[in-house]
């Protein structure tokens, strides 16, 4: 039930309309990581959930993340724990 869009940089994130949830890796294009934007996105929309996906699971990068209150599922991700963890972002 769920409508999916991808967008080649995170700028065109903000042109989006009516999004819910963004999934959102931290290797991205430009200066800014995918913590960067999601907390960004979140701070903007309070009504968004986000969540993190990536292979880049150091432990500055966990603590990062821990900060913003972020959740972050290393790669490869689990097909059970991803459909669970949007499952419960989306009530």
């Amino acid at each position: 039930g769920m409508v999916t869009r991808h967008v080649a940089h995170p700028a065109q994130v903000h042109g989006l309309a009516e999004t819910d949830l963004v999934v959102c890796d931290i290797r991205l294009p430009g200066d800014r990581d995918g913590i960067d934007w999601l907390a960004q996105w979140l701070g903007d929309w309070p009504d968004l959930a986000g969540l993190l996906v990536s292979a880049e699971s150091t432990p500055a990068t966990l603590e990062r993340a821990e900060a913003e209150g972020l959740i972050l599922l290393p790669k490869p991700v689990d097909p059970h724990l991803l459909q669970h963890t949007l499952i419960g972002l989306c009530r």
